[in-house]
């Protein structure tokens, strides 16, 4: 500490060391040079960390109980300053020691009437901590607790200048944190004008959307003219009667149907495979059954070779109208065997207990039309014996 104490006192020396501010401003820093060196050499023990602050404190109460009453002490008159500087005090039994010169440049002490002088910032930067390697509570400096002996007052003029500067309370920190509430307060003025901001922002844009109209506040052109029919909406036309079948099931006119439930007995079913009718009106079909799993389960759908000659040279579709004879679903394998026009891939299809189309497109770059005719192999089996699917119809659109 004895660092601290030289710099507090040269400050003291170099600033208005009657100004009780300015006592408080330099006592402060030494307090923030201790903290800065302690952090610097890593000290974080809490122990050591507390005696160096302790200590810090008992010295600066003796500096200041030094000041005090230095100030308490009169000041010599201009006349007897003038005397003393030709005259030699014999009675001085023990000559003043002159203090030490660093080597530092000397500052020219300033005036105590003009303005007051800041405490430089480098005046505590050549300090560090002092770190013991074991910190004995007991050697601290312990606190006052009785009396302490107070200098002499030398008359009644300076006892009251001595009561007055003995209450004088040094609290920095004020400055500190009056500084730090200034500046909470603009934050939280920021944040306020930005919450502001944004629930005006949220509510233009509710009023602007129109979030809280209601549907006839929303469109009142519409609720105020209802449609109604006017003599030009007519075009005079025929509409189609409503109650008409639907003999193509959605296909077009330019699909060529190949197999319908009346050619039951065209099917030419394997030895592992049954055919029969079932169903009557629009819900008749031809029901496959697969009795034995493999190729033997497999029927053949005969294809006319008028047909294939539409389809020669071309890009064709195939199109399958089929369900499931049960209640699940099943696998099963569609090939073509067009006898010259050429042979397609096997194309393996789920078919669902609802009736639907299955389609899929064949290719035959050929134009050699066949004389004989084809055949289109089915085979519900592919999930097992016994599974089999209804067939209602087999169309083909040729060129497309």
């Amino acid at each position: 500490m004895s660092g601290l104490e030289t710099a507090i006192r040269s400050a003291l020396e170099r600033s208005d060391r009657t100004s009780a501010e300015m006592r408080a401003r330099i006592y402060q820093s030494a307090r923030h040079a201790l903290e800065t060196g302690l952090r610097k050499q890593n000290i974080t023990d809490p122990d050591v960390v507390e005696d160096q602050r302790h200590r810090l404190e008992a010295m600066i109460h003796e500096i200041e109980q030094e000041e005090r009453a230095r100030m308490s002490v009169v000041e010599p008159s201009v006349d007897e300053i003038a005397a003393a500087a030709f005259s030699f005090d014999a009675t001085d039994p023990e000559p003043r020691a002159v203090p030490d010169v660093d080597a530092s440049p000397v500052v020219a002490a300033p005036d105590r009437h003009s303005q007051r002088e800041e405490v430089p910032d480098d005046a505590f930067g050549g300090l560090r901590a002092e770190r013991n390697d074991r910190v004995d509570i007991s050697a601290a400096p312990q606190p006052v607790t009785g009396p302490r002996e107070e200098p002499r007052i030398a008359s009644q003029a300076d006892a009251a200048s001595h009561s007055g500067t003995a209450g004088l309370d040094v609290r920095p920190d004020k400055v500190i944190r009056q500084r730090k509430r200034r500046s909470g307060v603009f934050s939280r003025l920021f944040i306020l004008v930005v919450i502001l901001a944004s629930l005006g922002m949220g509510a233009w844009w509710i009023y602007s959307s129109g979030l809280l109209l209601t549907p006839q506040e929303r469109a009142p052109a519409v609720q105020d003219n209802p449609p109604r029919a006017e003599e030009e909406d007519f075009l005079g036309q025929p509409q189609p009667t409503l109650g008409a079948p639907d003999t193509q099931q959605g296909f077009s006119d330019d699909w060529i149907k190949v197999f319908a439930p009346s050619q039951v007995a065209g099917l030419q079913p394997s030895s592992g495979a049954s055919v029969s009718a079932t169903g009557t009106g629009e819900d008749q079909a031809a029901r496959l059954v697969a009795n034995e799993a493999g190729d033997s389960g497999s029927i053949a759908i005969p294809f006319p070779v008028d047909v294939l000659r539409e389809m020669a040279g071309k890009t064709s579709t195939i199109a399958l109208s089929v369900k499931t004879a049960g209640d699940e679903s099943v696998q099963m394998s569609v090939v073509c065997d067009f006898d010259r026009l050429g042979d397609c891939a096997r194309h393996r299809f789920t078919v669902t207990p609802e009736r639907g189309d299955i389609l899929f497109r064949v290719t035959f770059d050929l134009g050699i039309a066949p004389n004989t005719p084809g055949r289109l192999v089915v085979n519900p089996g592919l999930g097992g014996a016994g599974s089999g699917i209804d067939l209602y119809e087999v169309r083909v659109l040729p060129g497309r």
